[in-house]
C-alpha cells in the first residue's frame, strides 16, 4: 500500500519539473524577443534625433 501523500509529493513534484523545464525551453525565444524590442526601439529613437537635428540644422529654423 502506498502512502497517499507520498503520491501527492511525487505528483506536485512532477509538475514542478514540468513547469521549470518548460520555462527552459521557452528561455532562447524570449530573449530573441526581448533584443528585437530593444533594437527596434533604438532604431526608433535615432530616428527622432535625427529628425529633431534636422529640424535644427535647417537654416529655416
Amino acid at each position: 500500500m502506498t502512502n497517499p501523500l507520498l503520491s501527492l509529493h511525487r505528483a506536485v513534484w512532477r509538475r514542478i519539473n514540468h513547469v521549470v523545464q518548460d520555462a527552459r525551453s521557452q528561455a532562447p525565444s524570449a530573449r530573441m524577443v526581448g533584443e528585437f524590442a530593444v533594437k527596434q526601439a533604438a532604431k526608433e529613437a535615432n530616428k527622432n534625433i535625427r529628425k529633431v537635428t534636422e529640424k535644427k540644422d535647417s537654416p529655416g529654423v
